[in-house]
């Protein structure tokens, strides 16, 4: 069994748990099936949906760093052990998160299928937008200035889900 397969298995045993089906009759006499868990079956399943979709966003987001890292580290690479050493540790680094995009985009795609197949509805991925900069300096920064080097950084994040447009 593939791990794709094992993870939908997974996820489809956990949808299946949160399943009891009833019957009743509407006013106007129709035989209605509904799930009585399935409000809590839909949050569990949106939950993984939705650590999927933003750990694989922050994922990628720390690829585009390792990936300038590798670039800097070979960028400054002066043939001793040490700049060796730090080169090998950018692309390890690189290398692993290129693993795990893989993995949760597996998951993402198996857990939105499930998602979807239970609730009869479309999940909607949220995406991490930039919020205000916050600034903030320190001693080294300051110490860099002496290099030419800006001394000071900013920091962004946060969450929003995404438009039904933008999807």
């Amino acid at each position: 069994m593939t791990s794709v397969t094992a993870m939908s298995k997974a996820i489809q045993t956990i949808a299946e748990f949160m399943t009891d089906i009833e019957e009743y009759q509407t006013k106007e006499g129709q035989i209605v099936r509904r799930n009585k868990l399935g409000y809590a079956q839909k949050r569990i399943l949106n939950g993984i949906c939705y650590a999927a979709a933003m750990t694989l966003q922050s994922s990628k987001t720390s690829h585009d760093e390792a990936v300038a890292k590798v670039r800097l580290a070979a960028k400054s690479h002066r043939g001793d052990e040490l700049s060796e050493v730090q080169l090998a540790r950018a692309i390890e680094w690189a290398q692993r998160i290129e693993t795990q995009i893989v993995h949760l985009e597996q998951v993402l795609e198996a857990a939105t299928y499930r998602y979807e197949q239970h609730t009869d509805e479309r999940f909607v991925t949220p995406t991490i937008k930039p919020q205000a900069e916050r600034r903030f300096q320190s001693a080294a920064l300051d110490a860099a200035k002496r290099y030419g080097i800006d001394g000071e950084m900013t920091r962004g994040g946060g969450v929003e889900v995404a438009s039904e447009e933008a999807a």
